[in-house]
């Protein structure tokens, strides 16, 4: 099974059953729910204010940005600090099951990782600074960096994540074989995030103003919150293996709310 398969987003134990959200799957569902606000939701006249804040922009290009923001903005989840956190509210073996299904997927000894400046890389804030470093301009940036409500006062702030390197890659120097698989597989969810949203590379992305900014913010506030919601979007028991349409999922799920 690939990697990135056996990273987690959301983890609950209900009833004695663990339960949790693939990470690859809570991008799939934001991205599509995502451009399902944008088609449904959104009014036209908010479609044209953001329409207009990229360069040379067009509903096409737009709806391809709101796609990309759903699919990119748990990036930070793609790490070390997040993976080895404990849950609020289930017992430690659900955590210690998923940290084994990392083990089994070559994440060696993320088990027994611990990291002495974890709080100090909090996922959205770890999402914007893994875009950054792989060129993706402040204006994207920062409505990633801002989907649980607040942006970071300076830009600073994401530079100077630079000196926690272990939150992000579980050891600090880059030529370890565990530092390259965190790299890899962030790369890899970027990667596809571009791909499924019709973006070919990273210059292909649009600069957009601070206007459109504003609601694309709040449109991926809103798109996270949905997919977020176990009613609408459902865990999995952690025993059972996943194969189902994600598109259907979406539709499915969209149409309950």
């Amino acid at each position: 099974m690939e990697s990135y398969k056996n990273l987690w987003a959301k983890k609950q134990e209900t009833n004695g059953n663990f339960e949790w959200m693939p990470l690859y799957i809570h991008l799939s569902d934001s991205k599509n729910v995502s451009a399902m606000l944008w088609e449904h939701w959104l009014s036209d006249s908010q479609k044209n204010i953001v329409i207009n804040s990229i360069e040379n922009g067009d509903e096409f290009l737009a709806k391809n940005l709101v796609m990309f923001l759903g699919a990119i903005h748990d990036l930070g989840k793609a790490t070390p600090a997040f993976q080895i956190k404990k849950g609020f509210a289930n017992s430690d073996d659900l955590d210690m099951i998923l940290k084994e299904k990392l083990e089994q997927a070559n994440f060696i000894e993320i088990s027994y990782t611990h990291l002495s400046s974890i709080n100090k890389s909090h996922h959205s804030l770890a999402s914007e600074y893994l875009l950054y470093k792989y060129g993706v301009k402040e204006d994207i940036g920062a409505i990633v960096g801002a989907h649980h409500g607040k942006p970071v006062d300076t830009f600073t702030i994401i530079k100077n994540q630079a000196a926690y390197e272990a939150n992000y890659y579980q050891e600090e120097k880059n030529t370890n074989p565990i530092y390259k698989k965190w790299e890899q597989v962030q790369k890899d969810i970027f990667d596809w995030a571009l791909q499924a949203s019709g973006f070919k590379s990273v210059s292909d992305l649009p600069e957009i103003n601070q206007v459109g900014q504003v609601i694309l913010t709040g449109l991926l506030i809103m798109a996270d919150w949905i997919a977020s919601n176990t009613k609408y979007f459902p865990l999995f028991s952690i025993y059972d293996s996943i194969d189902f349409n994600l598109e259907k999922r979406a539709e499915e799920g969209f149409a309950k709310w």
